[in-house]
């Protein structure tokens, strides 16, 4: 009979190795292995982030460390199969045109380079707590890179603002990254509506602050730009006839007005 994995939480809530045995010199040696190889692509070892982590599991296996049914009971498949899910849904909505509908509303009326900043913060938060963090960073950063192109903008101010927000704003709910899903699943008595009301106050105070640092911080990098081609933008990813007349209407307007105040 498997042991179960409330069974296997207790068992390990008290120290179950000491300094003095090697299973514990093992587990910190590999941990520390995992991590450089996470944190750093080496060119001796071409290891994706995945494998290193799998490569660091089976090691703990084969050294004794930890039995394969403690291996296998500390997989959280409900987490797997709600991140299966919600990757799922995100790419029907993004099939369904969710992108444009996106790129429509940071680009709503006439934003300027802070203002879309801005927005961009405020939207990867409100992303990350309804379909994982990962998700609207992979999302968004599609349009948001096809929005700096055309628009003729710095990505790094934008790239930062997605990233940071992104895991601020998955603190929210339990669905916003996999350790609350984890943590949702040994705590089954908190309910989605008590986590958020619990978690919301706060990462909704991070994030605005964030917003603002990172407005602060890349205020220089975005003085004096503007948004080229917002129009065509508007009208569509791939633009429009009428979009890009009224952005080269707009362009000559303002090519008149310097060439005047000269």
């Amino acid at each position: 009979m498997h042991p179960s994995p409330s069974t296997l939480i207790d068992q390990t809530t008290g120290p179950k190795y000491s300094y003095n045995d090697h299973e514990t010199w093992i587990a910190t040696f590999t941990f520390l292995c995992v991590w450089i190889l996470v944190a750093k692509q080496w060119d001796a070892f071409p290891l994706g982030k995945s494998a290193a982590a799998l490569l660091g599991a089976a090691v703990m296996v084969l050294t004794g460390v930890i039995t394969p049914e403690e291996a296998v009971f500390s997989i959280s498949s409900n987490t797997l199969f709600l991140l299966f899910g919600l990757m799922i849904i995100l790419a029907k909505l993004e099939e369904k045109g969710l992108m444009l509908l996106v790129q429509r509303l940071l680009l709503f009326g006439k934003p300027t380079p802070t203002t879309l900043l801005i927005r961009v913060s405020l939207l990867s938060a409100l992303l990350a707590a309804t379909v994982m963090n990962d998700g609207a960073a992979i999302f968004l950063s599609s349009v948001v890179m096809s929005i700096c192109e055309q628009a003729e903008v710095p990505v790094e101010p934008y790239a930062m603002a997605l990233a940071t927000s992104a895991n601020l704003g998955s603190a929210a709910t339990i669905i916003g990254n996999p350790k609350n899903m984890i943590v949702n699943e040994n705590m089954p008595s908190t309910t989605f509506l008590t986590f958020t009301l619990r978690m919301g106050p706060a990462a909704l105070a991070a994030i605005l602050l964030n917003t603002f640092l990172v407005v602060v911080w890349y205020r220089a990098t975005l003085k004096g730009k503007r948004l080229r081609r917002l129009k065509r933008m508007q009208h569509g990813v791939a633009g429009s006839e009428e979009g890009e007349k009224e952005d080269v209407e707009e362009e000559e307007e303002e090519t008149e007005e310097e060439s005047g105040g000269e």
